[in-house]
């Protein structure tokens, strides 16, 4: 053992639960939409998993693994559910903690607090129905920002830079008269995260390098964000 891991170990031995691994938990992501030739549905799961850095900053860091959710319709073409919302790249691996923030939060480490909220979480069965953002924009600077994740759809589907957003309270834009989002909704499961996005987009699996991976830029309301193939696949 090298002297840095010995003194982590050392440091974080008095703190019992202040560092260390936090339970994960896995949460299904359902997009419906009506079109004229019927319901048309979409899914991902995506597994949360976190861990306690050790002292003297035990803060607790959040990661996820899963895909973007694809939507397939059809003759219309596809759009893709991201790992994102439009104002915030960690949407996926906060998106329950948004959505419960009642959630206990005892303990008296970051480690132990986290946990308490992962178990609530995990025992949590009910499906929740996400909101888009009040059109009312007087309620919308209420902090009542959408709950949905950020839509897009690619004009060429292999060529990343025809990436563009799709308007979820406006879907018939893009893909005709008559279509339309029904409803987002989310809910633990047990079951294991997909492998879809490879099946419509091959090369976007394909990229590893963070650098030199294609990006594109879009307006997310808020700024200019780059969106890449970490926003689809996240392992």
């Amino acid at each position: 053992m090298n002297r840095r891991t010995f003194l982590a170990v050392t440091l974080c031995a008095p703190l019992l639960s202040g560092c260390g691994r936090v339970p994960s938990y896995r949460y299904l992501l359902s997009i419906e939409v009506e079109t004229p030739e019927g319901l048309r549905t979409g899914s991902t799961i995506v597994e949360v998993r976190a861990h306690t850095q050790s002292p003297p900053f035990p803060v607790v860091v959040r990661g996820i693994e899963g895909e973007a959710a694809v939507v397939d319709l059809g003759r219309r073409g596809q759009f893709y559910a991201l790992l994102r919302s439009p104002q915030s790249p960690d949407w996926a691996k906060n998106l329950f903690a948004k959505l419960r923030p009642d959630y206990l939060h005892h303990g008296s480490t970051p480690n132990a607090r986290e946990t308490t909220k992962v178990n609530a979480i995990s025992a949590d069965r009910q499906t929740y129905v996400l909101q888009p953002a009040p059109a009312d924009p007087v309620e919308a600077e209420k902090s009542k920002a959408s709950q949905y994740p950020l839509l897009v759809r690619f004009r060429d589907a292999k060529r990343f830079e025809t990436l563009e957003t799709v308007d979820p309270a406006n879907l018939a834009a893009t893909f005709g008269e008559g279509v339309r989002l029904k409803r987002i909704t989310v809910r633990v499961t047990d079951e294991a995260p997909q492998s879809l996005v490879a099946k419509y987009l091959p090369w976007v699996a394909e990229q590893h390098d963070p650098i030199s991976e294609p990006r594109v830029r879009i307006n997310t309301g808020l700024r200019t964000e780059k969106i890449t193939s970490q926003d689809f696949i996240r392992r």
